[in-house]
């Protein structure tokens, strides 16, 4: 039990230190490797913060189809326990991921969801983060000069 989840904590860790430090591979593998191990001891909490740091590296190295997929299954994890920041951080990361792939219309929705449980949380520094992603979907390719 608490072995293992010292376990988890210290691969998200190195994970978040390896993304960091611009080393995807590495930090897929610390993530990846945390993900495994609280699916074994079947800790949803660190397996969906696992699954945001994989969905998170996914992101900055612009592979977007495959964070969209991983933050949706962080999403749905969070959501099935109630973990409502967690489903905030999951929901704005689809948000910025959409919105890369150019599906303003999802970024948007899913921005508001997002912004809605920060505000009810009162996370202030994510809520803000999140209505400069929205005043971001305003733009339209031919707005977009004047936007950025």
């Amino acid at each position: 039990g608490g072995d293992a989840i010292g376990e988890v904590n210290t691969l998200i860790c190195l994970g978040e230190t390896c993304a960091a430090a611009g080393r995807t591979d590495d930090a897929l593998a610390h993530f990846h490797a945390a993900e495994k191990v609280s699916r074994r001891i079947d800790n949803s909490y660190e397996r969906q913060r696992a699954l945001l740091g994989v969905a998170d590296t996914q992101c900055r190295a612009g592979r977007w189809n495959e964070a969209l997929e991983t933050y949706r299954s962080a999403l749905e994890i969070a959501r099935k326990y109630s973990y409502s920041l967690c489903s905030a951080h999951a929901l704005a990361g689809i948000s910025r991921t959409c919105l890369s792939l150019r599906n303003v219309s999802a970024a948007r929705a899913h921005a508001e969801d997002a912004l809605a449980l920060y505000q009810r949380l009162g996370v202030v520094a994510e809520a803000e983060e999140l209505r400069r992603l929205l005043a971001a979907t305003k733009c339209t390719p031919h707005t977009l000069r004047s936007c950025s």
